[in-house]
Order: C-alpha cells, then structure tokens, then sequence
C-alpha cells in the first residue's frame, strides 16, 4: 500500500502561521499566493474547497524553471483540459515539467500522451503500486497538496482541504518524493530526514509492509 504523508502537529504549525480564529471564505485563501516572487518567510496556509483552483493555477502559470506533479488523475473534463493546458503552456516557456499519474484510472493514460505531445515529461504510475497523492512542487520554493484531484467536482463542488507549503526544507522534502517516484515509480521512495520550525519530515521505513511513511513531528 502507498504510504501516507501524515501532518501531524498541524493546528499547532497553522497557529504558529498566524491561523487563528474562524476560517476564512474560499475566495480569499489563496489571495497571499504569489508564485512570481520567492516567498518571504516559511509557511503552511491552508487551502480549501474551490480555493485549490486559484492556487494551482497560479503555481502553474507562475512556475519559472520546475514544475514537479504526482497525482492521482488528470480528470477528462474542463477542469483537467485546463490543467493540461496549463502544464503544455508551462513547458513551451522553458518550464522543465514532468507528471506521474496513477495507472489503473483510465482517462490517465490519454493525458501522458497529450502531455507529451506538449513536451512535458509524463509517465503512468507502476501497476504494483497505487499512487494516490495529489503534490504539485513549483521551482523547488513551493509545495501544494492535500485532497484535491484534478477535476470538476473535486476542484468546483466536493469540500476538500489542502496546504500549501514554503519553508525550503519542506519543499525539498516532497520535491525528493516528486523525482523519486518519477524515477522508479514501481518502489516507495527513500527520504531523508528534513528539520524545521515548522516540524520534521522524517522516513519511518520498514514499519509498516516494509515501506516508508512521512510525517511532521
């Protein structure tokens, strides 16, 4: 089984961000993103609902030398037309992109082969694993994931919640999840320890089925 990235200590990282009191609306959670100036301090700011449309949009169209993508589907619908779109426009730029998908969703295989002919470098998850996460790493500064999938109901309708991460050590640490199962997506990655103010991600490997699960501590 695919090991999960579990945010342990996260009211107490949010709060430490300045999250306190009731949350806001989702038109105004991604209204402090700004993927064309690196960011000033480290942070987690959450991201909820149809607030994931705006903040990975503007990762995507903001994204300077890297865009990393593991998630579960690029659906066949408006919202995943516009992620493809998205991702093409990012590498005709010069943007170096590269996406895994999950194998066994069927629209997925469709998407590696447009994204190809776009000049992204796109590839299906192996059979021997399931990949479920849903991580997009910009430029090695900036890291968003949580619920959402790419696709209508998922980004439009359905309450899902997201962080999105720039405390750089944290970044490095999924960015390192990102190429590793890009490159042997048939193994769980091997992660090395990152410390932070904002917690630790570290490798619990071999607790569970012989594989690793992340976690801030």
């Amino acid at each position: 089984m695919l090991k999960r990235l579990i945010i342990i200590p996260l009211l107490t990282m949010l709060a430490a961000c300045g999250h306190t009191g009731a949350a806001p609306d989702a038109g105004s959670l991604t209204d402090s993103v700004q993927p064309d100036a690196a960011p000033a301090v480290a942070s987690v700011k959450t991201i909820l609902n149809e607030g994931y449309v705006q903040a990975v949009h503007q990762l995507l169209d903001g994204a300077k030398t890297s865009l990393k993508v593991v998630h579960f589907m690029i659906n066949k619908d408006t919202a995943g037309d516009e992620i493809v779109k998205k991702l093409g426009a990012a590498a005709a730029r010069g943007v170096k992109v590269q996406v895994v998908l999950e194998d066994s969703v069927d629209d997925n295989l469709g998407r590696v082969t447009e994204l190809a002919a776009l000049g992204v470098s796109a590839r299906l998850e192996e059979k021997t694993l399931y990949t479920h996460a849903k991580l997009v790493v910009a430029d090695g500064a900036r890291a968003l994931f949580g619920s959402s999938n790419f696709s209508w109901s998922s980004m439009y309708k359905n309450n899902e919640a997201n962080v999105l991460v720039t405390d750089p050590a944290l970044v490095k640490f999924f960015e390192g999840f990102a190429d590793a199962v890009y490159k042997s997506p048939a193994s769980h990655p091997s992660l090395t320890l990152a410390s932070t103010s904002l917690g630790t991600a570290r490798d619990d490997g071999g607790t569970q089925d012989k594989g690793q699960s992340a976690a801030l501590v």
